[in-house]
């Protein structure tokens, strides 16, 4: 067996690529999230650094600290509303929509939901035990009405719901950056194309398909879970219960039955789904259990097992033990004559066995945001038994095991309560900075007026010249990211915020100056990344005035390298071939790609030829045949963003005012 990961759930299908996804936690790292970037859009840090464009929005509890884009490029945390009220008092639930397209066909799509225990961070990967439910829903499922289209339809529309209310809450205008050139923004487009598959993803939710997804912003999670047995499940009494948690209620010093775990026992007996006296084990870390410790004596009376989350070594080896951090409720029959676990149900989520994670709807005094999945397995097995496949063994399924329990009080340790984060980052005023280069030098602009001044500091951390209201010198090459520094009451703050390129480019790195032989791999390489994916980052950012590129592998025609107006001929012709065939919704993100490479050759010496014949060689991609049929017209909105780009890059090239190829001078 191979060890899971839960950076394999962020991985694009076959053929597809990483078009944008939502996430929700209570903690994440840069490590994790780079990586998880990285599986998703198919793209090296290095890539993702150069195009600046952001494919997965990240909204994590309000005191977590912020997470630059500099340090997980294409992710943007989005940063709580300092003017809202929390809803709840840890945003604790761990839920991402992630959507893909095809990499050649973009009306093809796929939705994946992901709902895990664990965080998005590299600990949860590599120290803790934690559990992970994947659905998709694809538009080839959606033409061929699998039986099962309308229930995952369902549960990722529910969550949906749940991501889009909470991102009212949290300041997403970074979204929407786009530079005065750009007549809109991918990431913007990127989001809108997401948020039509999810659209077409709840037309085709049922009904009597109740979602298997369930949240407490109106009811706890206790009191949702016998409804959802009853609908997902058997309504069955079953003689097994088994209960696990990273965390469970603090230490009350009087040796009593944990409260929680109690009620969950307690309500299931009472709606009829678990036997007046079932098998019950509860999963711990034994260091660290918090009231389970000082309560074991009482749970024995009650016919509780302790026992000790199971390792497995078998998938994660045994170099390194892993803490339990899942969240999980197991319900089955058994029998001694048969290894099949029958009427079996599973609520794995976010939230742990207490009264703000589990008993407690959401508040901003007493309960968490959590979420979670009940889900009814079949074919699941008890043991090994003839040729059943080792995927279908419970034991390999949860962190569970019946070989040993835990008997006397020391073996166990309450350990430490449940950390909380403290204070947290302010939504600054701005979400970025322009950067602009003007006949008087190079200056940072704020993208919107702000009610509190704020002032953008340089490298040395020094206040940067105003030179008008919103604007500011930069000395210096272009920077990533610019520290701001802003005043309430008295109190400073500052935050780090990426900055914007006029070609529409967040927190990038240079472009490299590319020759006429290299600028084709950039273009034919669409839509994939425009950078060599063997370049590092660190060696981008060291060396901007390099091609980045090998020229063996991007050359025009080689057959025509020596003839300066043929290789600059033969450029032109392949990118009307190339972008003829274009389909509508990969136009925005061509002409970005196309005025950015065009860009990079602005200084190669065939075009001097060109301008020493008084030649203007753009002015066959104007041409109707050189463009697709919906960018054909100047009129349309296609048509115009094209013709607007093209101008740009020929003044850029000094040559736009030169004679049209093919007329007379």
């Amino acid at each position: 067996m191979t060890t899971p990961s839960l950076l394999h759930h962020f991985e694009a299908p076959d053929h597809y690529l990483g078009s944008f996804g939502w996430l929700c936690g209570y903690s994440a790292d840069c490590n994790f999230l780079d990586q998880a970037a990285e599986r998703f859009t198919r793209q090296t840090t290095a890539q993702r650094a150069y195009q600046g464009q952001l494919t997965l929005a990240v909204i994590l509890d309000p005191a977590h600290a912020a997470i630059p884009l500099t340090d997980a490029p294409g992710v943007a945390h989005l940063i709580f509303k300092s003017e809202q009220k929390k809803p709840f008092a840890l945003l604790h639930a761990k839920v991402a929509v992630l959507g893909f397209r095809h990499e050649k066909e973009p009306h093809r799509w796929l939705v994946r939901l992901i709902v895990s225990t664990g965080n998005w961070t590299v600990q949860t990967v590599t120290e803790s035990l934690d559990l992970v439910s994947c659905i998709e829903c694809s538009s080839e499922h959606v033409h061929q009405q699998p039986a099962w289209l309308g229930q995952n339809c369902t549960d990722i529309r529910t969550a949906w719901q749940m991501l889009e209310w909470l991102s009212g809450y949290f300041d997403t205008r970074i979204l929407h950056a786009k530079s005065s050139h750009q007549s809109g923004s991918l990431t913007a487009q990127s989001m809108q194309r997401l948020s039509g598959w999810l659209s077409t993803v709840a037309g085709h939710s049922t009904a009597n398909a109740p979602p298997r997804y369930f949240d407490n912003r109106k009811q706890s999670l206790l009191t949702q879970l016998v409804p959802l047995i009853k609908l997902h499940a058997s309504d069955v009494k079953r003689n097994y219960l088994g209960m696990g948690s990273g965390f469970f209620e603090g230490v009350n010093g009087e040796g009593q039955l944990p409260s929680v775990l109690s009620k969950i026992t307690k309500t299931l007996q009472e709606a009829g789904l678990l036997t007046a006296r079932p098998e019950v084990d509860v999963f711990v870390n034994p260091g660290a259990c918090q009231a389970v410790a000082e309560g074991l004596s009482a749970m024995q009376a009650a016919g509780y097992s302790i026992r000790a989350a199971a390792q497995n070594t078998e998938v994660f080896g045994s170099a390194m033990p892993r803490s339990l951090h899942a969240k999980f409720i197991f319900s089955a029959n058994y029998r001694e004559d048969s290894a099949r676990c029958s009427s079996t149900w599973v609520y794995l989520g976010s939230g742990n066995l207490t009264g703000p994670g589990f008993a407690n709807p959401m508040s901003t005094a007493g309960g968490n945001l959590e979420a979670g999945m009940l889900l009814s397995p079949e074919g699941v097995y008890w043991r090994a038994e003839g040729d059943v496949s080792a995927a279908r063994i419970i034991t390999n399924l949860l962190p569970v095991q019946w070989d040993t329990d835990i008997s006397a009080f020391e073996q166990l340790s309450a350990g430490e309560p449940m950390p909380e984060h403290e204070g947290g980052p302010l939504a600054a005023p701005l979400a970025w900075l322009n950067w602009q280069v003007t006949e008087e030098g190079s200056s940072l602009r704020a993208p919107e007026q702000t009610e509190v001044p704020v002032t953008p500091l340089d490298a040395n951390g020094v206040a940067c010249v105003s030179l008008k209201s919103g604007e500011w010198q930069w000395l210096g090459p272009p920077p990533r990211v610019v520290t701001i520094q802003w005043s309430i009451a008295g109190q400073v703050h500052r935050a780090v915020l990426p900055v914007l390129d006029e070609l529409g480019r967040l927190a990038a790195t240079a472009m490299p100056v590319l020759d006429l032989d290299e600028v084709w791999w950039q273009l034919a390489n669409f839509p994939q990344s425009a950078v060599d994916e063997d370049k590092t980052l660190d060696e981008l950012e060291e060396s901007p005035g390099s091609t980045g590129q090998t020229s063996a592998a991007a050359v025009v025609d080689a057959g025509c390298t020596g003839y300066p107006i043929r290789r600059m001929m033969a450029l032109i012709e392949q990118i009307a071939a190339k972008q003829v065939d274009l389909h509508p919704l990969d136009w925005l993100a061509w002409c970005t790609r196309l005025e950015q490479s065009l860009l990079q050759v602005a200084k190669d010496p065939v075009i001097s030829i060109f301008r020493a014949m008084r030649l203007n060689p753009l002015s066959p991609l104007r041409e109707a045949a050189f463009l697709p049929v919906f960018a054909e017209q100047a009129s349309s909105p296609e048509g115009a963003n094209y013709r607007a780009l093209l101008a740009r890059i020929e003044t850029s090239w000094d040559v736009a005012n030169l004679c049209p190829i093919g007329e007379p001078q």
